[in-house]
């Protein structure tokens, strides 16, 4: 499989959910259950994706903004000067972060223009990135054939799901390092409300939990990842970005 192919791995997270419960009536509940963010939001706002390239620039200079602005602060005094800098990001941030970093891949592109719906969540330590899909309207033109293949067989397999809006999802912390967006080893996968571990998910397809991992690793825009960032902080329901300024 293409790494990074989030479009496919997407689809293929749904056939081993699907294949993996007996669709009766509580599981099927679960399985098509869509957000809250989603269901209250339905004519409006943030969630909606009109222009995948929109949000990019506003996160990045925001970051670089204030990251040049600390600079500024501890070289003048009115900061102590300790060449370190923390960027705290609300809800609305990590969405258009995450965005960004799919939008840097033509499939995570066509992933974000099929959805009606996107939304990062910040949880008390973690966070859930997800979007809302109809798997009939997904592009499939990034797929070589025998990944298109797969990923119609997928559709084929999901009864009375194969043309309605569903919803997939990661959840877990997130660290920035060389330039990605990288999970940890205990993101899970959902559908709906159903959940499985990478573990599961990397077992299923046949694959290392390790290069699952690589698989869902984002590449950030150039201009970040000319940044010295050295951790990423989840907490209190925000995402603080830490590191050195650049030399």
């Amino acid at each position: 499989m293409k790494k990074g192919n989030i479009v496919f791995l997407g689809l293929v997270s749904l056939g081993i959910v699907g294949g993996a419960i007996a669709i009766g009536v509580y599981s099927w509940r679960q399985a098509t259950y869509l957000p809250d963010w989603y269901v209250s939001d339905a004519v409006a706002s943030d969630t909606r994706v009109a222009d995948s390239d929109s949000p990019r620039e506003t996160i990045e200079r925001k970051i670089i903004r204030e990251v040049e602005y600390q600079r500024v602060e501890q070289s003048t005094g009115s900061q102590p000067q300790t060449e370190e800098f923390t960027v705290s990001l609300d809800q609305q941030d990590v969405n258009d972060l995450f965005v960004s970093a799919i939008a840097q891949r033509s499939e995570g592109k066509a992933l974000l223009q099929s959805a009606k719906g996107v939304q990062a969540t910040i949880k008390e330590d973690t966070v859930e990135f997800g979007a809302v899909v109809n798997p009939r309207n997904l592009s499939l033109e990034n797929l070589n054939p025998n990944q298109k293949k797969t990923v119609n067989q997928v559709i084929q397999s999901l009864p009375g799901m194969s043309n309605r809006d569903i919803y997939v999802g990661i959840e877990g912390d997130f660290q920035i390092q060389q330039g990605q967006l990288q999970l940890d080893e205990n993101a899970k996968v959902k559908l709906g409300n159903v959940t499985l571990s990478l573990q599961e998910v990397a077992q299923r397809m046949g694959i290392s939990p390790e290069e699952l991992a690589k698989q869902l690793n984002l590449n950030l825009d150039s201009q970040l990842q000319d940044l010295n960032i050295s951790d990423v902080e989840v907490r209190d329901y925000e995402a603080l970005i830490k590191g050195s300024f650049p030399r």
